[in-house]
């Protein structure tokens, strides 16, 4: 059985998932979806609400052949809670690309209080601009993509939150 929440693979046997912790109920009427889905929306804000992923942007100067980072700011990329299973939501915002074939580093913020930073290597291809999204995966993960709509890469899993106790 699959969890309603996470999508995470569960034994037959259990009713809490052990990785989101959402408690599965058999229902007895007819209303079982609304109600359901009700569900999942409130533990959705509870588990997800508050949590952000932002992509991490350094402006650079170069002097003297050297590079050196001015400054660093954080763009929102999504709201953890407001992600769907395996769509990417992706930012409006574009980046410059490439004139050719190259490997870039992205480097994403992801938490509430507590932050935890990731860097992504991809290999994109040459194209003029470049956007950043997010995909939601099964167990409380997510995917960086990058590219467009039409054509992207996406990055290993990360967490979006630590696992249930």
């Amino acid at each position: 059985m699959k969890c309603k929440f996470c999508g995470s693979e569960m034994s037959g046997e259990s009713v809490r998932c052990g990785i989101c912790g959402f408690t599965h109920v058999s229902f007895t009427d007819g209303e079982h979806t609304e109600a359901l889905e009700k569900m999942i929306a409130k533990y959705r804000s509870t588990r997800l609400g508050g949590i952000t992923i932002e992509l991490v942007s350094h402006r650079y100067t170069i002097e003297n052949g050297r590079f050196s980072d001015y400054a660093s700011e954080r763009i929102p990329l999504a709201n953890a809670s407001e992600l769907k299973m395996d769509e990417i939501v992706w930012l409006d915002q574009t980046f410059f690309g490439s004139e050719s074939d190259k490997t870039i580093v992205v480097e994403i913020c992801v938490g509430k209080e507590k932050k935890l930073y990731y860097n992504f290597s991809f290999d994109i291809h040459a194209a003029e601009n470049l956007q950043v999204g997010v995909k939601m995966t099964a167990g409380l993960k997510a995917r960086i993509a990058v590219g467009n709509a039409e054509k992207y890469v996406l990055s290993d899993e990360f967490d979006l939150c630590e696992k249930a106790a």
